[in-house]
């Protein structure tokens, strides 16, 4: 079955309406890779989906997958918090969704604030996002 997975070390700001980067990516099977700002199905199914954004600093934040730059429908892909200052946050995000072969999946900033992604802690470079995709069907 295939399966992807993508990530990111380096800081970047994600602007409302935007996707998020990836710098790295691998293993990548039967999946594409239309470069840095998502994973390319080819096989049409149904895909299990993970995901996760570390956003910096005290500010409230949003996100979803969406398929061809339209959200996956019923909103089930959803995922938010709030921050108080001083820490970050993590999102955590899953979902089941069909695809069609060709449609691009990507992970989008939906909500009003432009969040700061930040590829360190602990003065140690570490992933502030990453995006997984697994066939299921």
């Amino acid at each position: 079955m295939p399966y992807g997975y993508k990530f990111n070390f380096a800081p970047q700001t994600v602007n409302p309406g935007s996707a998020v980067s990836f710098d790295g990516a691998g293993p990548l099977v039967g999946v594409g890779d239309p470069g840095p700002k998502g994973i390319q199905i080819i096989t049409s199914g149904d895909y299990l989906v993970e995901y996760s954004v570390v956003v910096e600093g005290a500010q409230a934040a949003a996100y979803a997958l969406t398929l061809n730059n339209v959200e996956v429908p019923a909103f089930k892909s959803r995922y938010g918090a709030e921050s108080v200052a001083g820490v970050n946050q993590i999102l955590i995000g899953t979902a089941v969704i069909t695809a069609a072969a060709g449609d691009i999946l990507r992970l989008k900033n939906i909500g009003r604030t432009a969040d700061s992604l930040f590829g360190e802690d602990d003065l140690r470079g570490v992933l502030n996002a990453s995006l997984f995709v697994e066939q299921l069907t």
